[in-house]
């Protein structure tokens, strides 16, 4: 499947499910691996850094001093030989166990997730309250 430049970070990605969504901010992997871990595997794993660099619409000299360099060192993607990246064997262990250990993320998902929860309770009972109010007046609500 070709992939045109710049396109994986509107795309599905049909190499192993659904997209890897990161969130940005210090200590964080960030939005840009996102991307790139994106588009290794809808190029189906493995790839070479021109091929890669063309996918993300990256410069290929800062997508590996950037980004490839950081998913090397966190152990998320393995460099078979000069110039050819894959993601590790384990690749999705690898990446709960950064998220979980290196970053807030998944206590910040958490958070986010209750937030979003009380909002939603909050915002229900405001509209059964006016609800009701409205029907004892004999209208409906707007």
């Amino acid at each position: 499947m070709a992939v045109e430049r710049g396109q994986i970070g509107r795309v599905c990605t049909p190499y192993g499910g659904a997209r890897v969504a990161l969130r940005w901010g210090a200590g964080r992997l960030g939005k840009t691996i996102s991307l790139v871990l994106d588009a290794l595997r809808r190029l189906g794993g493995e790839a070479g850094l021109d091929e890669l660099a063309a996918a993300t619409g990256r410069r290929a000299r800062d997508l590996k001093r950037r980004q490839l360099s950081t998913l090397i060192e966190r152990n998320l993607v393995v460099e078979k030989r000069e110039g050819l990246y894959m993601l590790h064997p384990d690749f999705g262990w690898q990446l709960e166990f950064e998220r979980a250990l290196f970053s807030d993320e998944k206590d910040a998902e958490e958070r986010d997730r209750q937030r979003y929860k009380e909002q939603s309770e909050r915002f229900q009972e405001i509209w059964d309250r006016e609800r009701s109010r409205a029907g004892s007046l004999g209208r409906t609500p707007r």
